[in-house]
Order: C-alpha cells, then sequence, then structure tokens
C-alpha cells in the first residue's frame, strides 16, 4: 500500500486469509489481533504517523460463514 498524503481519519481493512496447499483454498488465520491504544505507521511511510485507534471489528467463524463483534474504547 502506498499513501502520499496523509488523512485525518484512516479506515483499514485486513483480510486475514492464507492460501493452504495442503486444502487447496484460503482458511482464515486464527491469531487474534491486539487492539492498542495507538498505530504507528512510520516504518511504511518513512515520516511521523500516529492515529489514535478507537475501535476494531473482530470476526469469528471461517471465510464462508460467521459473526462480527465490534470492540470500541471510551473516549472520555
Amino acid at each position: 500500500m502506498e499513501l502520499f498524503e496523509l488523512p485525518r481519519v484512516l479506515t483499514l481493512q485486513v483480510k486475514r486469509f492464507v492460501y493452504s496447499e495442503h486444502k487447496l483454498a484460503y482458511e482464515k488465520m486464527d491469531h487474534p489481533v491486539k487492539f492498542t491504544k495507538n498505530l504507528s505507521i512510520d516504518d511504511n511511510l518513512g515520516k511521523t504517523a500516529v492515529y489514535e485507534l478507537f475501535g476494531v471489528v473482530h470476526h469469528s467463524g471461517s471465510s464462508e460463514f460467521g459473526h462480527y463483534v465490534a470492540e470500541v474504547r471510551d473516549l472520555e
């Protein structure tokens, strides 16, 4: 991904699937994503860029079906 100008609000969607040679299909990665307070993308840009995270959506189930649950941090 390349960003030439940083937006004030950044929304990311990360697809967490890996191709399985054994099953000849995509499988969902099952390790959890840590929800931290700040996201630093400095390494990808070469300049300081830190975003304050306030929410994340978790998916449980397979790549064909499942359930979504939102986790939102209280901003007060």
